[in-house]
């Protein structure tokens, strides 16, 4: 998102300082921590590991010649697919090419599902598009998002459609009452069904529900009763059953990431202010910031306000992902300090009690919880 730094920075670093909600800062004891749960993160850039959620019992699962990007993890929590820029074991034949492939954890093997577009996305999120993870709708069957639309894979038949062209997506997320697909094009809403084919606006046009306003970020509860929004000051909680605005609050800056609670009583949100200069590209990602206010909230529609669970006021994050555990009590995040390069994975309590780094070398991206 492109934001105007000399107002919109300092604003939301003047809501930040006005919150008043005190985050966690003690350090978690490894004892404390889950070893019983899983993880999966990309490290070096080339590398997707599996560890457990103390950090220890570290396993390289692949390696990659290009990058490994957005890794996500079926629901039976057998299969792992992720972006390969450059291929796995084959010559790189661009900069930019990028393959969605999926790894099978009991068979060890690695299968290329299809090329995604590799063109640059300018829009809301203004970034690769291969930075949001694939979707899973169920064990079988995954989607995604390129320069092109939303495309559905069918890793029992091995192929893949486009179910929603457009070059103009946001966000989008399954829609779990009809396994549909839920996503944001400009100021709309859209719901694509599955049984038809077609898309068509979630609420009608009579309807007053949504603001007019674009968002940046959606997530559908797990019963799809609630839609959190989200853009880059406000998060809304739209219920879907009396179509209405159940809850909505001012955020310290832009939300990229807005992920739900397995049980659907809270979503967690990450947020950040300020933009990050790469190369002749302005800012990829609102969480990523050469001088701004990094955050980490809970919210539900019970609360007057969120729930801020991490803070930190200086920071310097080109890419990171925000993930829930299964049990709902731990976050995985990324984050580094102000001209740092070393990019370090954290658990943090879900009930903001504490934080922990999981590993001390910090070569670490897109850290996924497995089911």
């Amino acid at each position: 998102m492109k934001t105007n730094l000399s107002v919109r920075t300092l604003a939301a670093l003047a809501l930040a300082c006005l919150w008043g909600v005190a985050a966690a800062k003690s350090e978690l004891p490894k004892e404390s921590l889950d070893s019983t749960l899983q993880l999966a993160c990309v490290h070096d850039d080339h590398s997707l590991i599996l560890m457990r959620g103390d950090g220890s019992n570290r396993t390289e699962l692949v390696k990659t010649e290009g990058n490994i990007i957005s890794p996500s993890w079926s629901p039976d929590g057998r299969k792992i697919a992720f972006y390969a820029v450059g291929g796995h074991g084959v010559p790189i034949l661009s900069e930019f090419t990028i393959r969605l492939c999926s790894y099978d954890i009991a068979a060890s093997k690695i299968d290329t599902l299809t090329e995604v577009d590799a063109e640059i996305k300018r829009g809301a999120k203004d970034k690769y598009v291969a930075q949001q993870p694939p979707v899973w709708i169920d064990s079988n069957r995954l989607t995604f998002l390129d320069t092109k639309g939303i495309h559905l894979t069918d890793l029992g038949t091995s192929t893949t459609e486009t179910i929603v062209a457009s070059d103009d997506i946001g966000d989008y997320d399954v829609w779990p009452q009809s396994g549909g697909i839920l996503y944001l094009q400009g100021k709309r809403l859209l719901l694509y069904d599955p049984a038809n084919g077609e898309s068509r606006d979630l609420f009608a046009a009579g309807e007053t529900v949504l603001p007019k306003k674009e968002f940046d970020c959606l997530a559908a509860s797990p019963a799809g009763t609630i839609i959190a929004l989200g853009d880059w000051n406000k998060l809304y909680l739209i219920d879907t059953e009396r179509r209405e605005i159940a809850r909505e609050a001012k955020l310290p800056g832009a939300a990229s990431d807005l992920l739900w609670s397995a049980d659907g009583r809270m979503v967690f949100c990450l947020t950040g202010t300020g933009t990050k200069q790469i190369g002749d590209q302005s800012s990829v990602n609102p969480t990523g910031s050469s001088a701004g206010a990094f955050q980490v909230s809970s919210f539900s529609a019970d609360d007057e306000k969120p729930s801020v669970l991490y803070k930190k006021l200086r920071f310097d994050v080109t890419w990171t992902q925000l993930d829930p555990s299964p049990d709902g009590r731990w976050l995985l995040f990324i984050s580094n300090d102000l001209n740092e390069t070393k990019h370090y994975l954290y658990v943090l309590s879900a009930e903001g009690k504490g934080i922990r780094k999981l590993a001390q070398d910090g070569e670490y991206a897109y850290p996924v919880w497995r089911p």
